[in-house]
């Protein structure tokens, strides 16, 4: 997944199926910050928000999240900084229906 300022990173959850998040990894090149939304990107629905990442320093975030079921927007990332390099996310969990 990669995302700019200008798109986001989503995953849409399969018909009838629950997901859990473990780990979220988040890395840029260049200095950048980012939020992830668990349904349509909204303060309410944000788990991070405005979290900064060094250049090069992958951030890595271990836990326990359920997405939304049946959701075009089950998970969003967004770069939340301007920059010329796009922010890298991987994003790995279960999925059972």
């Amino acid at each position: 997944m990669t995302s700019t300022t200008t798109s986001a990173m989503k995953y849409s959850a399969a018909s009838a199926t629950t997901g859990i998040i473990r780990t979220i990894q988040m890395n840029a090149v260049g200095a950048n910050a980012f939020n992830v939304s668990l349904g349509a990107d909204a303060t309410g629905t944000r788990i991070f928000s405005q979290v900064a990442v060094s250049a090069n320093v992958p951030a890595v975030y271990n836990g326990w999240w359920v997405t939304p079921t049946n959701s075009a927007d089950a998970i969003n990332i967004l770069a939340t900084t301007t920059s010329a390099t796009p922010m890298n996310g991987f994003v790995s969990g279960y999925s059972y229906a």
